[in-house]
């Protein structure tokens, strides 16, 4: 049974203008707290076709239905791309292997 107030899940891929060196990525991540974010996980690491990013989980509200998301962050070459994961709470698990299907078959052009 779907929640009557379930919201789209999103995937958005955002080429950032300033890479964020290795060491500030953690601080980054979890600058979302400063928008309302709660329940923020540790950073763990991934990786995407040879490169090695950092990504956290959090709780937050959408408009009135507890949302959740996974935020990562990955840099290759000299880009840094913030991809964001946005969905319910109660969806999250299903359209994160959505994301993860989306992630092993992301293949890097140059």
């Amino acid at each position: 049974m779907q929640n009557i107030n379930d919201v789209t899940a999103n995937i958005n891929v955002l080429l950032l203008t300033l890479p964020v060196p290795d060491d500030q990525v953690a601080g980054y991540l979890q600058s979302v707290s400063s928008n309302g974010a709660t329940n923020l996980s540790t950073p763990k690491s991934f990786t995407i076709d040879g490169a090695t990013g950092q990504y956290i989980t959090y709780d937050r509200d959408i408009q009135g239905t507890p949302g959740e998301s996974e935020d990562m962050i990955i840099s290759h070459g000299t880009t840094t791309y913030d991809i964001v994961l946005n969905t319910s709470q109660f969806a999250f698990n299903q359209q994160q292997s959505g994301l993860l299907a989306v992630l092993t078959a992301w293949r890097w052009t140059s």
